[in-house]
């Protein structure tokens, strides 16, 4: 393997940051217009809840969070599942948190 000089890094971490970046807002576009479908305000806190958690759900409810059904949907900042399986999702972003 060929050793990289310090440029070369540089130019990679450039590169590997804008990626993040633009999938970052691609993912905050995405949010952007589940809330409108869903006739949300702009800022709303979405969160998905799998399984039984009726105390869980009404305590987000009265913290303004606003319930996502889906549980196979991208589209939330909060997720709980009893199950690793079903929490788990691919790509998840920092902007995230999956409990």
């Amino acid at each position: 393997m060929p050793m990289l000089t310090p440029w070369m890094k540089s130019l990679h971490a450039r590169r590997s940051r804008h990626a993040d970046t633009a999938r970052q807002r691609a993912w905050a576009a995405g949010l952007a217009a589940w809330r409108r479908r869903a006739g949300l305000a702009p800022g709303a806190r979405v969160f998905v809840l799998t399984g039984p958690f009726p105390d869980a759900r009404a305590a987000l409810a009265a913290r303004g969070w606003a319930e996502n059904p889906d549980p196979a949907s991208a589209w939330f900042q909060l997720k709980w599942s009893l199950r690793a399986r079903e929490a788990w999702v691919r790509g998840c972003r920092p902007q995230r948190r999956v409990e």
